[in-house]
């Protein structure tokens, strides 16, 4: 695989929509207890109770790397703050685009939406997205090249941001068979849209990165396939048909992507 930049022809749009769904943390121990095991089964509930806290991933094209994203949890003011960045680098016709992405995501501990504020640079473009929480509304405001254009969106029960897909089977439980929904705000097409989510056990052996479960995120039109740990840890995910996919990976491995020169 290689380690620097790619020629391909990858939509820019579609990178965008998989950077959304990285939305993933990393273990602070390898083994798991029955406790644990009990609470992957039946839901932790809360993010004060996840396991993990913080993850890296690469970012492959084929079998090419193409970027990194990086996972954080934090606590908040009454909740808690998922933060990410992530990098995109692609070449095409001999010149270099990279997307650039960081984001914070202000969550109440059951995952509900309440605030995020997120930047997306690609090449010398700009982008800035804010949104808030208002009662039965939720105020999107996008800045591009000086100029801001604001939406409110009218909401009926409890919104979640995209960062809470890959986090909700570990919070609400995983078993065979299990299904959830729940409506998400799509940054990339701004409008709300829902999630249905089903969770299958892997037969015989786990599989890659000890993968024991398999998520099947049906998220509008698109459809993105997860696989996950006992503990509920998002450790590869693969975008549709598409030959794009992220693989969990150890810190310096991501480093490494981040910090090469082009």
């Amino acid at each position: 695989m290689n380690s620097g930049l790619v020629s391909t022809k990858v939509p820019a749009f579609l990178i965008c929509s998989l950077i959304l769904f990285l939305c993933s943390c990393t273990l602070h121990s390898s083994g798991i207890n029955k406790e644990q095991a009990t609470h992957s089964r039946d839901g932790y509930q809360t993010l004060a109770r996840f396991p993990f806290r913080e993850a890296w991933y690469g970012i492959y094209y084929q079998d090419d790397k193409i970027g990194y994203s990086h996972f954080r949890i934090d606590p908040g003011k009454d909740g808690f703050v998922i933060s990410f960045d992530s990098l995109i680098r692609l070449k095409t016709k001999g010149k270099t685009d990279e997307i650039d992405l960081t984001e914070k995501v202000h969550v109440k501990p059951d995952l509900a939406l309440v605030s995020f504020d997120s930047v997306v640079n690609m090449n010398a473009k700009r982008m800035e997205m804010r949104g808030i929480m208002r009662d039965k509304r939720l105020d999107v405001d996008i800045s591009v090249g000086g100029e801001t254009l604001k939406h409110p969106f009218k909401l009926e029960g409890t919104i979640y941001h995209a960062s809470s897909v890959s986090l909700m089977p570990a919070l609400k439980g995983l078993t065979d068979g299990q299904s959830y929904t729940f409506t998400v705000f799509n940054a990339e097409k701004q409008r709300l849209e829902k999630v249905d989510q089903q969770i299958f056990r892997v037969r015989g052996q786990a599989g890659p990165k000890g993968s024991v479960w398999k998520v099947k995120n049906a998220y509008g039109e698109a459809v993105v396939h997860s696989w996950l740990n006992e503990k509920g840890l998002t450790v590869i995910e693969k975008g549709g048909s598409e030959p794009l996919m992220t693989v969990l990976e150890d810190e310096e491995s991501a480093r490494k992507f981040r910090d090469l020169k082009t």
